[in-house]
């Protein structure tokens, strides 16, 4: 299990990103159930996501080790939202069949987004995309991917579910947003006004997004 990147942003925000090669009984064998795990997992069904919450779980113990973080104090507030107990440090998960990700912000919240290029993302891009942002995608699948992973990941940093990725969340597009782009993005909803900053990049087939 080889972290494959791992990289900072800045002074306080720290992502990991693992490839996922182990089937789901290699990740079991080595998993080491907490109660909170078993409760969660239970919930899953599908056995492509049951591996693929294994290897986000794994790999966040293993950022928890390095991080001298606990991970027992993990929990999930009535968002849903991961966080640490009596704690400023943020984290955020992603993962595919391909990859994991974690996102730590040792100064606050975090949200962290991965998402394959596939072309099934334009039977929903008219649920996030605003009619502007549509015209700037155009055809073109990685701007698609763009847009997508960064609302996704503005929604999970701010952690609250009475927001619309198409109503209420904007962001810049960088016109380097192949490359290892940074821009701003903006929450702008009836007694919500919150700004951000959003770091992008893309790697075998995926687009990463991250935000604090």
């Amino acid at each position: 299990m080889p972290i494959v990147n791992q990289f900072e942003i800045g002074k306080n925000v720290e992502v990991f990103v693992w490839q996922l090669t182990e089937t789901r009984a290699e990740l079991e064998r080595v998993f080491v159930w907490e109660s909170t795990d078993t409760s969660e997992f239970a919930t899953i069904s599908h056995p492509l996501k049951q591996t693929e919450w294994l290897a986000s779980r794994l790999l966040l113990k293993i950022v928890c080790v390095q991080k001298k973080l606990d991970y027992l104090s993990i929990t999930k507030d009535s968002h849903g939202k991961p966080h640490f107990i009596n704690s400023h440090v943020g984290v955020s998960l992603t993962h595919t069949s391909a990859f994991a990700a974690v996102a730590v912000n040792t100064r606050g919240s975090v949200g962290i987004d991965l998402e394959t290029m596939r072309s099934k993302l334009w039977a929903v891009s008219s649920r996030f995309l605003t009619s502007a942002e549509a015209l700037t995608v155009g055809q073109d699948l990685s701007k698609l991917c763009y847009y997508w992973c960064a609302k996704e990941a503005i929604y999970k940093c701010y952690g609250q579910r009475q927001v619309s990725f198409k109503a209420h969340i904007s962001l810049d597009f960088p016109e380097n947003y192949l490359l290892h782009s940074q821009t701003a993005a903006r929450i702008v909803a009836p007694s919500i006004e919150k700004c951000y900053e959003l770091h992008y990049r893309f790697f075998e087939n995926h687009g990463l997004a991250v935000v604090f």
